[in-house]
């Protein structure tokens, strides 16, 4: 049995290609305009996730920070895998990820916790680098930090959820790009108060 345009008719990509019943096809002619046309009007926007054995670990000189933060065991709950971020060097994860024509602005979510639970209210500070990989072009050299709004860690070590929105001019990113990020803990940072790890659970960036 074909696939019929009804079945996949409920996506705005789908709404916008043309389908032929003849062949239970698309037109091919029209398809990438259509598709173009469905990124324009918002179809590239979304949330991309990563999890601890998702990102990269950055191991070599080619990085802004040689410095892994490595996978583990939470500590409490062993079934699931985290990155734990030091409180002495700067320790980082990376990820890639291709940002499509008409972004504007990421949103990045943090799922986290102090390993140990601190006893009174601290906080932590994150930075992120990133690195274009454009077309037919060198690969452009790493940023700089861009420091993230100051993490607030209570008193506990329950997984907290932060998020910040940052633009892509403020990243100096050109959407249309693949682009790599590094996303550092700087332990070494006065404002970083919270003694011990701090372990990331999932990353998220939101595309807007």
């Amino acid at each position: 049995m074909g696939i019929t345009s009804k079945h996949i008719s409920n996506t705005q990509v789908a709404r916008s290609m043309p389908f032929d019943n003849s062949t239970n096809g698309f037109t091919s002619t029209d398809t990438q305009s259509a598709i173009e046309e469905a990124k324009s009007s918002g179809a590239a926007s979304g949330t991309k996730f990563f999890y601890a054995d998702q990102v990269d670990s950055p191991n070599n000189a080619n990085w802004a920070v040689n410095a892994n933060a490595p996978a583990s065991s939470d500590s409490a709950n062993s079934a699931l895998l985290v990155r734990r971020f030091d409180d002495t060097a700067e320790e980082g994860i990376g990820f890639e990820m291709f940002i499509p024509a008409g972004i504007t602005t990421l949103t990045l979510g943090i799922k986290a916790r102090a390993q140990t639970a601190p006893g009174t209210a601290q906080t932590v500070i994150m930075r992120l680098y990133n690195r274009q990989i454009p077309n037919n072009a060198a690969i452009t050299a790493w940023s700089a930090a861009l420091q993230l709004t100051t993490l607030s860690v209570p008193a506990n070590a329950f997984y907290q959820y932060y998020s910040q929105a940052i633009t892509l001019a403020t990243l100096g990113i050109t959407a249309g790009r693949t682009v790599q990020f590094e996303l550092t803990r700087q332990g070494s940072n006065a404002s970083d108060t919270l003694v011990g790890d701090f372990d990331l659970f999932e990353l998220s960036v939101g595309m807007s």
